[in-house]
């Protein structure tokens, strides 16, 4: 019996000497004391992983302290899967037998320095307990993204704003490399600045469209760790494995959001837009039909990329603004009328005539098959280009710059098929090429550098427009102007004057007339009612190509696929911190002939010719 009480003794000392671990808030926390154990809600939990591989690599969760204070906790593979049993989203529990390392800088979620690291010594306890913070973020304001983007910020972003609009999930890719799906959704904050968040993959594919189409206008959105990065000029936020959106979150900053919309917006009802081109053409030329009184009331920067479509009247053209622009064929600066660029050109002489079209030789000129086609859109590409497909050719090209991930392009620069006609015998005409070798060489640098120019012009005239319910002005450029004037090249050859400042009769004649416009709004320049950009005149149905293609391809498709691009989506984000982004991406959706052929041909797009006073095209 004394042997018992003595063992009994020995252990009721050694459980004694067992210090017990203490509650400890997460700024409490010392990576070198493990000593506490935490209570904690789970807020959110997801998979890690290996970027670019998309190769699981573990479990993590972000925790949340009655304090509001949030931390990152990490499981590896092997203990992935009771975590994700035990530890449930929402649920309170006490966490004890964790360590801590270094937060990694790559995909922070928090602004911490330490992480929490569970393994198979860390016990969980539910806790009954509903007095802990729901939500966690920390928002970016939008005039902080580009400074968090120069930065190069490691912490990933939250950021809030009303829904502007949700584009349909799109996929690229194909089955001989890489496949992804995304979908794009515009957030608006209370100054209409508009970011583009980009979901991938599963995340795209489980946007709830019917609940969100039942909800009540506006719905405001709260996203979470988010990579931030930029295309083509535009702010994007990627969403990441870490990242979650919430609809309409109970915080703070959603009901400032619903006050100023309610204060702003008393009288202006929601507008029932459809985002999508109708093959249509019936459908297409009364989709957003909206009365300019209305669209005058709202703000522009809302609706920056909605084309609307009305039946007006042509009331006057704005005589006091130039009625056409050339661009210089070197620096693609504008060319004001009566100002030579010399800077751009050796003294007295033409341009550079080695400045034309590097396609000769491999398509006729860009005027001459202007003159042919009936169709002038430039998304709708041309039989001859489509021709083009599946035959050779010895191109002599360089690398053109990069502009973000993918594989390298290229620029043509000559086509070398056949060895360049050398003028030795005597001409049938009245003079003999070699003995006036120079007169004829500059008769030619004349001849191409005319045609150069011609590519160079735009019409830039502004007209003043009704539809009995207000009055507003819509520049228009070539050749959305198809339809409804001349082309810009031979209205020159027959106005006497060329002073753009001098607006023709054949434009002043519009004034009184009535036609249907595609129009879209131009970016606010200042104060004052906004301002449109003519998209496309739409009184006549396109003619319609009946004869064969001489191509594979019908180029009535490519027009209804590559238009609903262009005014839907901006081109997909480059996933390069989150997502595993395809070499070519745009294979399973656009014909690349098509996208190439219209940057070849016409440079800008009508949105970058919209400012061609400040903007300035660099030539490759």
């Amino acid at each position: 019996m004394a042997l018992t009480g003595d063992a009994d003794t020995s252990l009721k000392m050694m459980t004694l000497a067992i210090p017990q671990r203490s509650l400890a808030y997460f700024t409490e926390l010392n990576p070198a004391d493990n000593s506490k154990f935490i209570e904690a809600r789970v807020y959110r939990k997801w998979t890690a992983m290996k970027i670019p591989s998309l190769i699981p690599t573990g479990f993590s969760c972000i925790l949340l302290d009655k304090k509001g204070a949030a931390i990152q906790a990490n499981a590896d593979m092997q203990e992935k899967e009771r975590f994700e049993r035990d530890l449930q989203i929402n649920c309170v529990y006490r966490i004890q037998g964790f360590g801590f390392e270094k937060t990694d800088n790559w995909g922070k979620t928090l602004d911490n320095d330490m992480t929490l690291c569970f393994g198979k010594h860390t016990q969980v306890d539910l806790v009954t307990d509903d007095d802990y913070p729901v939500h966690y973020f920390n928002f970016a304001a939008y005039n902080e993204l580009g400074g968090r983007l120069e930065k190069k910020n490691p912490i990933l972003t939250d950021y809030i704003g009303y829904v502007h609009n949700v584009e349909k999930t799109k996929e690229y890719g194909g089955a001989t490399g890489n496949k992804i799906r995304l979908r794009n959704i515009g957030i608006r904050n209370l100054n209409n600045n508009v970011v583009v968040f980009t979901l991938w993959n599963e995340m795209a594919d489980s946007f709830r469209d019917e609940e969100y189409a039942q909800m009540q206008q506006p719905v405001i959105i709260a996203v979470s760790s988010c990579y931030l990065k930029t295309y083509g000029g535009q702010i994007q936020l990627s969403a990441t494995s870490a990242t979650r959106y919430y609809f309409n979150p109970p915080i703070d900053e959603t009901a400032q959001l619903l006050a100023a919309y309610n204060q702003n917006n008393p009288t202006i009802p929601p507008l029932q837009l459809q985002t999508e081109r109708s093959a249509d053409w019936e459908q297409e030329r009364t989709r957003n039909r909206v009365a300019l009184g209305t669209l005058l009331l709202i703000d522009p920067n809302t609706q920056q990329r909605v084309l609307f479509t009305q039946d007006v009247k042509i009331l006057n053209v704005d005589t006091t603004q130039d009625w056409y622009y050339q661009k210089c064929d070197e620096c693609g600066g504008k060319l004001r009328y009566g100002y030579v660029h010399g800077q751009c050109h050796p003294y007295r002489t033409q341009p550079n005539p080695q400045k034309s079209p590097q396609t000769d030789g491999l398509i006729k000129d860009i005027n001459i098959l202007l003159q042919e086609v009936a169709n002038k859109d430039p998304q709708v590409t041309p039989p001859e280009i489509l021709a083009l497909q599946n035959t050779r050719h010895v191109l002599q090209f360089r690398f053109a710059k990069p502009a973000g991930k993918g594989p390298p392009t290229f620029v043509l620069q000559k086509v070398m098929d056949h060895r360049p006609a050398i003028l030795t015998g005597p001409s049938e005409g009245p003079s003999s090429p070699h003995v006036t070798a120079t007169e004829t060489q500059a008769t030619t640098e004349k001849t191409h550098h005319l045609t150069y120019r011609f590519g160079l012009r735009s019409y830039s005239f502004r007209i003043v427009v009704t539809d009995g319910t207000g009055n507003a002005t819509i520049t228009c450029f070539s050749p959305q102007t198809d339809g409804l004037i001349k082309d810009i090249n031979i209205l020159l050859e027959e106005v006497a004057n060329k002073d753009p400042q001098v607006t023709p009769p054949q434009i002043l004649a519009l004034q009184n007339t009535r036609h249907v416009l595609q129009f879209r709004f131009a970016k606010p320049a200042g104060k004052g009612p906004p301002t449109f950009v003519l998209q496309k005149v739409m009184d006549h149905r396109p003619a319609i190509l009946t004869g064969p293609s001489e191509g594979p391809s019908s180029p009535h498709v490519i027009a209804t696929e590559t238009q609903a691009t262009t005014e839907i989506s901006p081109p997909p984000a480059t996933p390069t911190a989150s997502q595993d982004t395809p070499a070519n991406t745009t294979d399973a959706t656009h014909p690349p002939s098509s996208s190439a052929v219209r940057k070849e041909l016409f440079g800008q797009s009508p949105e970058q010719e919209s400012e061609p006073e400040t903007k300035k095209q660099k030539t490759d």
